[in-house]
């Protein structure tokens, strides 16, 4: 998907963003970056987004916002989840929960 193509409405990280797990490249990369912030929202099974305090998941992934009322933002954009950048895929037609159709990559 082209990055201009999103409409950045959010609404696939509010449905998908904490049904989600790290691919082990993510992993690499954050260690790489010295990522503690995002490394601490990571479960045993690689899965995303949990309290770093509580360990218990959270509702929304904690780098989320919603920075309008129709739109909503990544504060980890530039190293965001593959299974993220990678949205929509041939299991979702290439279309995302707006219908809007992307261009597979």
């Amino acid at each position: 998907m082209a990055k201009d193509s999103c409409n950045a409405c959010g609404i696939c990280c509010e449905m998908y963003g904490t049904t989600i797990k790290a691919d082990p490249a993510d992993l690499d990369r954050w260690t790489g970056e010295g990522r503690e912030d995002i490394l601490a929202h990571v479960g045993l099974e690689r899965e995303l987004w949990f309290d770093k305090t509580t360990k218990e998941r959270l509702q929304l992934c904690p780098f989320y916002f919603k920075d309008g009322p129709d739109s909503g933002g990544c504060a980890i954009h530039s190293t965001k989840p593959r299974t993220c950048r990678l949205y929509p895929t041939a299991l979702h037609r290439w279309r995302c929960v707006t219908g809007a159709l992307h261009t597979p990559r």
